[in-house]
Formats: structure tokens, sequence, C-alpha cells
């Protein structure tokens, strides 16, 4: 004998499932997601990209930092600072000079006049001198050559934390022991200009042309052979790195100051 309360509940599991109408609506909701998530991924990518990028400069900025006020040693003594080099250069044929595609850790060693400058020099006449610390002397300071490998790159350099008045040159942050404070020095460069990151590039204003060497925003020029014998005379309170992402446009700033602080935002 059958039992009909048994089939009648055989047929009603069954009867169980998704109707055509169901699966559509169901598979609609997958894809507008899932494009939502692609759509999404490139700036998510960017972002991640760009972050990354102001956080290494953060920790290389207080990498020389330690360095200068730790057991740091070069050239068989202690008393030599540490800096970090930052440039916009686009057009940079000597990787040791800086770009806006990579940045420089260097030692700052004492010149012939046995002071060291507080400056980033380098052998502009040799390119193809190696950035180790196998290789340094007075004018060849590079010990680290970071670059950039990302869509990124330094966009503006803005002195005193000035966002009306950042530059396309360069920019100087000596750590000296035994103190965590910073001497920072900027740099318009040469056949550049001096522009307002809000502005943006279309708006460019104050277009400086130095002859023989950059003018050093926070004091004096250097002399004939590249030196500053007093260092950075006048340092600034402070500078910001702007770094930008190609893809997206976005921006972070890296905020040195010169009781020591950084800050990323």
């Amino acid at each position: 004998m059958f039992n009909k309360n048994k089939l009648k509940y055989n047929r009603k599991y069954l009867q169980k499932g998704m109707t055509l109408i169901e699966l559509l609506v169901v598979l609609a909701i997958f894809m507008l997601v899932a494009g939502l998530t692609i759509f999404d991924y490139g700036k998510f990518r960017s972002n991640v990209s760009l972050q990354n990028l102001a956080d290494d400069i953060a920790l290389s900025v207080r990498r020389a930092q330690g360095k200068a006020i730790g057991v740091g040693s070069s050239l068989s003594t202690f008393a030599n600072g540490y800096g970090i080099h930052f440039s916009t250069s686009k057009t940079s044929t000597n990787p040791l000079s800086g770009s806006n595609k990579s940045f420089i850790i260097f030692n700052d060693i004492p010149g012939a006049s046995g002071y060291a400058n507080k400056l980033y020099d380098y052998d502009q006449a040799n390119r193809s001198s190696l950035c180790d610390s196998t290789t340094l002397r007075s004018g060849n300071e590079c010990i680290d050559l970071l670059n950039i490998t990302s869509s990124d790159e330094i966009e503006f350099i803005c002195p005193n934390s000035d966002p009306a008045n950042c530059i396309s040159g360069s920019a100087d942050i000596v750590f000296l022991r035994p103190n965590p404070d910073a001497y920072i020095c900027a740099s318009t460069g040469t056949d550049v200009a001096i522009v307002s990151k809000n502005e943006g590039l279309e708006q460019m204003s104050n277009i400086v042309n130095f002859d023989v060497s950059p003018d050093i925003i926070s004091g004096s020029k250097p002399d004939a052979n590249g030196f500053q014998a007093n260092g950075c005379p006048n340092p600034l309170k402070s500078v910001d790195i702007i770094v930008k992402n190609l893809q997206s446009g976005d921006t972070k700033t890296i905020t040195i100051s010169s009781i020591g602080q950084i800050s990323v935002n």
C-alpha cells in the first residue's frame, strides 16, 4: 500500500526550486555587483599605490633621522649627518641628481672648508658614479637611490608647508647628531616655475631662471664649487612633499617639520 502522506511530501519537495525569472534577477544582481567592484578596483589600486609611496617616503625620512641620531657611521666618523633629497625634475639625465620618480638618502660630508653644507652634493660630471656607502666622498654623498616604479610621482615641494607657494625644484632635509631636529632647504632649481598646487600646471607664474647655481629659498646661494659653507643659514620651518598618482590624479602630502615630526595626509 502507498503512504499518501509520504507521496504528498515528495511531490511538494520536488516542486521546490527557482523559476526562470528568479534566476535572471539573481544573475542581474550578481553582474551589477561585479561591475561595480571591477569599476572601483582601478581607483582602489591607485589609492593603495599612492598611500604606499607616501608611507615609503615618510619611513625613509625617519630612516635618515634614525641613522643620524643613532649609530650610523661613515668614513670612520659618527659626526656626519644624514639626509634625504627630493626633486620634481622630469628631465634629469643624471640619476644621482634625483627626479620626480626617485628620492635619495645621502650622507652630509664636510667639504674642503671643513663644513658640512647640509645640502645634497653629487658628482655632476660622472653619471656612472655608484650610489652606496663604498663610494662616499665629498661631492658624492649618495647612499641609497630609491626609484618610484609605480604610476606615482613627486609633483610639488611646498616650502614652509604653504600651498600657495609650492615649487618645482628640490628639497634637502638633513639630520645631525644628537638632535632629531631637521635642517630643511628648498631650491627652485634652474628654469622652473613657482606654482600653486591648487591652481594646477596651467596657471604657472613667476618663472625663475638662474644661470649658475640654484637659489636656496631658505638662505644664500652656494659658492662656485656648489658648497654652502654655513650650511642652511635660515632653514625652513617645514616642507610639504606632494606626491600624485598619474592615473587617478589624487595626491598625498608628506609634511616634515624642523622639529623632526613627520606626517602623511
